[in-house]
């Protein structure tokens, strides 16, 4: 599988992969579309118009830092967030270099984890203890990227961000 840049050429396909890969986040493809305009995103897939993977990022230049805006793909007739992406991974990371970044970071939801649920009343050590077997939450940590920081009741009461960093600097 390759890696191709998000085009005029590609961009229906993709976004019309993320619809279908993950409805309840683009409930049609218009949606999608909107969640890559103007930003840096890509596919994998085995052309530039079949996609079975897709990313994209914010680009923070003040921070020295890219976002990874969204990220996934579908294998086994299920959209995963896992080691099939890599390709999409290092790519984003090699982009982020050569803009001179200094980190990637992901903001995920805090399902799955020691953390969903609680108030968190000590941040600093529901970081330390943070652990979850959630598929995207090994592959990143697998991947170099660890705990940065918790978003408290982001997504609803005991439903938090949790940010993922990883540095890109040797």
């Amino acid at each position: 599988m390759n890696v191709y840049k998000v085009t005029k050429k590609n961009r229906d396909a993709t976004a019309a992969f993320m619809a279908f890969a993950r409805a309840d986040w683009w409930p049609c493809v218009e949606d999608a579309k909107r969640q890559i305009a103007g930003r840096d995103a890509w596919m994998l897939g085995k052309d530039d118009t079949s996609p079975i993977g897709f990313a994209s990022i914010i680009d923070m230049p003040d921070y020295k830092t890219v976002e990874i805006d969204v990220i996934g793909g579908v294998h086994d007739d299920a959209f995963h967030v896992d080691e099939t992406l890599d390709p999409l991974l290092v790519h984003m990371e090699d982009f982020a270099r050569r803009r001179g970044r200094a980190n990637i970071r992901f903001i995920i939801t805090s399902a799955a984890t020691t953390l969903d649920g609680s108030d968190v009343p000590h941040p600093a050590k529901a970081i330390e203890d943070f652990r979850s077997e959630r598929e995207d939450v090994v592959w990143l940590m697998s991947r170099g990227f660890s705990v940065h920081g918790i978003l408290p009741h982001v997504y609803g009461k005991g439903k938090h961000g949790i940010v993922l960093l990883k540095s890109l600097t040797p």
